[in-house]
């Protein structure tokens, strides 16, 4: 609440400008624009359960709530409305349906606790890949992740993006 205020005249008439402000951004983060995918491929990650779809198509690259999402590092971890952080192993489409194919980071923790757990604000450590390719809809996912590597470990600390355009 203390970083919401700039000035110390008018605290509260102050705390109440922010607030709205946050809120009106929220409700300007509901629009949701299309969907697209493009540069269509054929040698992406398939969880074994989908090999034998004929109509299988494979992207390597989609754009969902303004989010450019691919297969790397650097633009495959994603957040679910679940709370699940996952990395993206490729990008797929059956139908009318686009998924996106993924494994799941096994542990999950806070990046801090003090002054409050940075996992209710979903910033948190993950590690450990499940080694099982899943899939999932693409309007299960709630954010892109800024994904950025430990020193000396194999673990990461995952930041979502605040904005969503």
């Amino acid at each position: 609440m203390k970083n919401l205020i700039r000035r110390p005249g008018a605290p509260l008439q102050q705390l109440i400008c922010r607030l709205s402000e946050l809120d009106a951004h929220k409700s300007s983060a509901q629009y949701k624009p299309q969907s697209s995918i493009s540069n269509q491929h054929d040698n992406g990650a398939i969880p074994d359960d989908m090999r034998s779809l004929i109509s299988l198509t494979q992207y390597r690259e989609c754009n969902i709530k303004c989010y450019k999402l691919k297969a790397t590092l650097k633009d495959g971890v994603i957040l679910l409305c679940g709370g699940q952080i996952l990395m993206i192993r490729n990008i797929i489409s059956h139908g009318n349906e686009m998924s996106i194919v993924y494994q799941q980071f096994m542990d999950q923790r806070s990046l801090h606790n003090y002054p409050f757990s940075s996992s209710d604000i979903d910033m948190c450590i993950v590690s450990k890949l499940h080694h099982r390719l899943c899939t999932v809809s693409c309007s299960q996912i709630e954010r892109k992740c800024l994904c950025l590597p430990l020193k000396d470990s194999h673990q990461f600390a995952v930041m979502p993006y605040a904005h969503n355009e």
